[in-house]
């Protein structure tokens, strides 16, 4: 299981430090984490439920 060591950013973007273990993929991680984190702003802020997710939005 990741362990969160630290974590710290700006208004706009975070810098977490995660120790992963290797038996993870790390784009399966990031997945997880870019969901995770993408739920809420998207239930606070109505303008960000008609973004489109992943790279394809960008």
């Amino acid at each position: 299981m990741a362990e969160l060591k630290q974590f710290n950013g700006d208004d706009d973007h975070v810098h977490p430090l995660v120790h992963d273990p290797p038996k993870v993929q790390l784009s399966k991680l990031v997945d997880s984490l870019t969901g995770v984190s993408a739920r809420p702003l998207r239930e606070e802020c109505a303008s960000l439920r008609s973004e489109p997710l992943g790279p394809a939005g960008r």
